[in-house]
C-alpha cells in the first residue's frame, strides 16, 4: 500500500522533502539537478504550465546543436551536413511540441492505469522541466562545434590531432552522462506528477511508447492477415 498523502506528494519508499532544505531557496533550474521530486512539487504547486513549451523548444535546439557536433551522422545517413542540420533545427522543435502534448496525454493515461494521480498538465510539466540537465549539457556542444572543425578532431583520426580528438571524446562522454541523468530526473519528475515511485513512472512511460508503436502496427498486422487469408 502506497501513501498518497497530499502533504508529501511522494510514493512509497520515497522520502518527503526535508523542511527548510536548501532546494527550497534555489531556482528550479538548479534544484531539479539534486532534488528533482521536491523541485517538481514546487512547480506543480505554483504554475505547472510555466515555461513548458519554451523549455521543450530550447531543449530541441540544443539537441540540434549537439547533432552539428557529430559530423559522422551526416556521413552515416549519406546526406549533406547542411541539409541534416537545416532539417534538425526545424523538425526537432516542431516534434518537441507535438511529442510534449502527445506523451503528456498518454503518460497521464497510462499513469492512471498504475494508480497515478497526475493530469496531462502535470505530466507535461514533468517532461519539460526534466529537460533542464540536457539544456545545461548543451553548453558542451559549443566547444564540440569548435573542435569539430579542427583538423583531426574526428575520433577516428587520432594521429592528426590527438589532443582535439581526445577532448572531443571527453566532452561527448560528459554529454552522454548528462543524458542518462536527464532520464533519471524525468522518471523522478513523472513519479512526482503522479505521486508514485520512479519505477512506476518508468512503467507508465514504457506503456505510452507501446501505445505509440502499436498504432501503425495494427493496420499493418491487419493487412498482413488479410493478405494471407485472401491471397490467391
Amino acid at each position: 500500500m502506497e501513501d498518497h498523502s497530499a502533504a508529501s506528494g511522494e510514493g512509497a519508499g520515497v522520502p518527503p522533502p526535508l523542511p527548510g532544505a536548501p532546494d527550497q531557496a534555489l531556482s528550479p533550474w538548479l534544484a531539479i539537478w539534486v532534488r528533482p521530486r521536491a523541485a517538481m512539487r514546487r512547480i506543480l504547486d505554483t504554475d505547472p504550465r510555466r515555461g513548458v513549451v519554451a523549455l521543450m523548444v530550447v531543449a530541441a535546439l540544443v539537441g540540434a546543436a549537439s547533432l552539428a557536433a557529430e559530423p559522422k551522422i551526416a556521413v552515416l545517413l549519406r546526406v549533406p551536413s547542411s541539409f541534416l542540420l537545416s532539417v534538425a533545427f526545424v523538425a526537432l522543435p516542431i516534434w518537441s511540441i507535438v511529442g510534449l502534448y502527445l506523451f503528456g496525454f498518454l503518460i497521464a493515461l497510462t499513469g492512471r492505469w498504475l494508480d497515478g494521480q497526475g493530469n496531462a498538465a502535470a505530466v507535461r510539466a514533468a517532461l519539460a522541466w526534466s529537460r533542464v540537465p540536457l539544456i545545461w549539457g548543451g553548453l558542451l556542444a559549443i566547444p564540440r562545434l569548435i573542435l569539430a572543425s579542427a583538423p583531426g578532431a574526428d575520433a577516428g583520426d587520432l594521429m592528426q590531432n590527438p589532443g582535439a580528438a581526445m577532448l572531443q571524446g571527453l566532452l561527448g562522454m560528459l554529454q552522454l552522462i548528462l543524458g542518462v541523468w536527464a532520464i533519471v530526473v524525468m522518471l523522478k519528475c513523472l513519479g512526482e506528477a503522479h505521486r508514485f515511485s520512479a519505477w512506476r513512472a518508468l512503467g507508465a512511460y514504457v506503456l505510452a511508447w507501446l501505445i505509440v508503436l502499436a498504432v501503425p502496427a495494427v493496420p499493418l498486422l491487419a493487412y498482413g492477415v488479410y493478405a494471407i487469408l485472401f491471397s490467391t
